[in-house]
């Protein structure tokens, strides 16, 4: 059944793509297997998927009560199999609750350290059972809450865990989903982890060197210390039906883990780009602003380069995300100034094309539907969207 539907999507998609592009009879996915393990490489010729999203719904936030909310972004929404929303509220440490239409349900959590309480909150996830997780980095653990909003106990990672909006922590299928991160001299270590109740797996690692010491003479009050190049990949996850996906290097690649196995590698062959000034400033809206605590400074692209330095590639994929059918929404990395651009594909690794002005989902709900964040212009505020993916059938 799976099968027949993932087929019945990428149909509908394709035929919504440029009809004068021929990439879909002459470029197609080859798949090898080698050690237990498939490699599957993807076409490199691009084709453009057009009139695949329509809005249904748009959700406006309040400007105060149940129904507000703050800054959408990876991290701060999720979604359960019963089309239920969830927003981190960053201002008051909540996790604001709304159905498919738009409804406010309830708002869970509140700002402290007791039960059901969040100090510094990020990495909101669903778990398989539906309970609603958030990593809660003042207390370093988990505060969780059952379907019904009740708070239900902490749970701690290994001292040595640490998430970040990159590389969060995730509440996969059969346990939890992390990287750890080490000093080695001067380099950073990155390490994915699967843990269980029983044990903890070294997925993958990712090594790259840092510079001890950076100041900017535009700001000279500041010194960072450990900080990789500019365009450096970040290692990075996202949850799948079966286990976790994961990005590692600057290239078109993507891992598949079921539990601590790695099952399938997806590669493609994209130009690569060679990071300047512009594309930095492109990436920073023109200068980098820095707080620390009644202080503030600028400092220009061209200055923050030179000093922190760049890598020598710009990452081909930005993020990732999986829909509950197994395909993949594959962001290309454009600076957050430029139109974004999403591949799509079939969970055999067919390529259906690509969207241009969305990136990856927030999220996934029943029928076909995904989840974005729009702005609006002239205030700025921004409201949680929902659109119907032509041809989906998940």
């Amino acid at each position: 059944m799976l099968k027949r539907l993932t087929l019945a999507f990428g149909s509908a998609l394709l035929i919504a793509c440029d009809a004068s592009s021929d990439a879909t009879t002459t470029a197609r996915t080859t798949t090898v297997d080698s050690a237990g393990v498939r490699w599957r490489t993807i076409p490199s010729a691009e084709q453009v998927l057009d009139s695949v999203l329509t809005e249904v719904v748009r959700i406006t936030p309040a400007d105060s009560g149940v129904a507000s909310f703050g800054a959408l972004y990876h991290g701060n929404v999720a979604t359960n199999d019963a089309d239920r929303v969830y927003v981190f509220h960053n201002d008051d440490s909540r996790i604001v609750v709304f159905d498919d239409t738009g409804g406010a349900l309830g708002a869970w959590g509140r700002r402290g350290a007791g039960p059901g309480e969040i100090g510094f909150g990020g990495d909101l996830s669903v778990g398989p059972d539906g309970a609603v997780w958030i990593f809660d980095y003042q207390q370093s653990a988990f505060v969780r809450f059952d379907t019904t909003g009740a708070p239900l106990p902490l749970l701690r990672l290994p001292d040595d865990s640490v998430g970040t909006s990159e590389s969060p922590v995730r509440a996969v299928p059969g346990g939890l989903a992390f990287v750890s991160r080490t000093m080695e001299g001067d380099s950073i270590r990155r390490t994915l982890r699967f843990a269980t109740e029983r044990d903890t797996a070294s997925l993958a690692t990712q090594s790259e060197l840092v510079k001890r010491d950076v100041a900017f003479p535009s700001c000279p009050m500041l010194r960072l210390s450990g900080l990789p190049p500019y365009f450096s990949p970040e290692l990075s996850t996202a949850r799948t039906p079966r286990g976790i996906a994961a990005l590692r290097t600057a290239a078109w690649r993507v891992d598949w883990y079921e539990g601590a196995r790695l099952v399938e590698v997806w590669t493609r062959d994209v130009p690569a780009r060679t990071p300047d000034a512009a594309l930095l400033e492109a990436e920073v809206d023109g200068t980098l602003t820095f707080q620390f605590g009644s202080n503030r400074c600028t400092v220009p692209a061209q200055e923050a380069g030179d000093v922190r330095g760049m890598a020598a590639t710009v990452p081909a994929l930005r993020r990732i995300a999986v829909a509950p059918d197994g395909t993949l929404w594959a962001e290309r990395w454009e600076p957050t100034s430029a139109t974004q651009r999403v591949d799509v594909l079939q969970p055999d690794g067919t390529l259906l094309g690509t969207i241009v002005g969305r990136g990856a989902p927030l999220g996934f709900l029943r029928n076909g539907r995904v989840l974005y964040a729009d702005t609006d212009p002239d205030t700025e505020v921004q409201s949680l969207v929902v659109f119907s993916v032509r041809g989906a059938t998940w």
